[in-house]
């Protein structure tokens, strides 16, 4: 099936030809005339002879181009092309010059008796001359073919590139913690009964967490600043639920509050942080979340006190580790960034940090 992208994109293709080819062509006659003009003194039939030259070979690039169109080049190795093309433009050649040589003949009223004063040396000579514009048309016809292919091929990439990250970003935002969800709300339910104020107050930042994230799910990349603020709610509703249990203390350089990156990549780090930091952590369980902009690089960083623990190696236990959502940050940023990034994961005996740094693009 074809995407409406692909047929876009094919009938730029095609309707781009005739603007270039006439455009080319012209600039070629006005050269070509000027040349003339120089060597020879034009009279009549030299008007008429170049008329019939200009026209003559306008109609055989055409016939040209019409019969590479039936071609499955893309099946043919460079050096079947190069010879297809210097056939094709020896044959035109010949068939163009004895076109013109036919219509002037019957024009002086010689009609085929112009056939007996043919040299061999002027026909060949001739076909060889001429034949060099067949080969030099054909050469600009596939490298501009090539070229516009190779643009297509380039736009439906970055097309396909935009798809993936939309769905791996739609698959992470459905992937969001139902036990996250679930125990907000029991914490809720039990505020309210308690606390009104506070319960009010968690229903408000769970409301702006996923605001945040439907309102992303068309965006390719937020402010770093909208991020931040995103885990701020997620931070808020935690804290109420672990109250003195937890503590994230934000250091965010401004310079970096306008880095475009793209969302939902630094939450999965900050949950993760509270939620396995909470099983090997002294309490209460410090997370620190770091971010800076040193020169052209943004530098994050998401730790936590706590021990690191493995991810696991089999499928029976991936709710014992940090690896689903470790292995998707690292995805994202090699889709993402693909060059222009570097992860990293440290770990003591004391805490884990979970690093990444992001090149602006550009400047590589």
């Amino acid at each position: 099936m074809t995407l409406p992208t692909e047929k876009y994109l094919k009938n730029i293709t095609q309707a781009s030809f005739w603007p270039l080819h006439l455009t080319g062509w012209l600039m070629f006659v006005v050269v070509h005339y000027i040349q003339v003009e120089l060597m020879l003194e034009p009279g009549k039939v030299h008007a008429l002879l170049l008329i019939l030259f200009y026209t003559s070979v306008l109609v055989f690039l055409t016939i040209q181009r019409y019969f590479y169109k039936c071609l499955p080049f893309r099946s043919y190795s460079m050096l079947k092309i190069i010879l297809i093309i210097i056939a094709t433009a020896v044959c035109l050649s010949f068939l163009r010059y004895m076109t013109v040589n036919l219509i002037m003949a019957f024009i002086d009223g010689r009609g085929l008796l112009f056939l007996n004063k043919l040299k061999f040396r002027d026909v060949v000579w001739s076909t060889f001359y001429n034949s060099m514009i067949f080969i030099g048309w054909s050469g600009l016809y596939f490298g501009t073919k090539f070229w516009m292919e190779w643009n297509e091929q380039k736009a439906q990439t970055q097309q396909a590139h935009a798809l993936a990250q939309k769905a791996q970003l739609r698959m992470l935002r459905y992937q969001l913690n139902p036990h996250f969800l679930f125990n907000s709300l029991n914490s809720i339910r039990a505020l309210i009964s308690e606390n009104k104020k506070n319960a009010k107050g968690m229903i408000t930042e769970l409301a702006e967490f996923l605001r945040y994230s439907l309102l992303s799910e068309n965006i390719m990349e937020v402010p770093l600043n909208q991020e931040i603020l995103a885990i701020r709610h997620y931070y808020a509703i935690e804290k109420r639920r672990y109250e003195s249990k937890l503590e994230i203390d934000f250091e965010i350089d401004a310079r970096a509050a306008d880095f475009p990156i793209i969302s939902f990549l630094i939450h999965p780090l900050v949950e993760n942080a509270i939620k396995y930091g909470m099983r090997t952590s002294s309490i209460p369980l410090r997370v620190t979340v770091r971010a800076v902009l040193i020169g052209d690089t943004l530098k994050v960083g998401v730790c936590n006190s706590g021990k690191w623990i493995e991810p696991p190696t089999d499928d029976n236990h991936k709710e014992d580790g940090t690896g689903t959502g470790l292995k998707n940050v690292r995805h994202r940023l090699q889709s993402a960034y693909p060059e222009r990034h570097n992860f990293c994961i440290e770990h003591s005996d004391h805490d884990v940090c979970v690093r990444f740094e992001i090149l602006q693009k550009g400047d590589l």
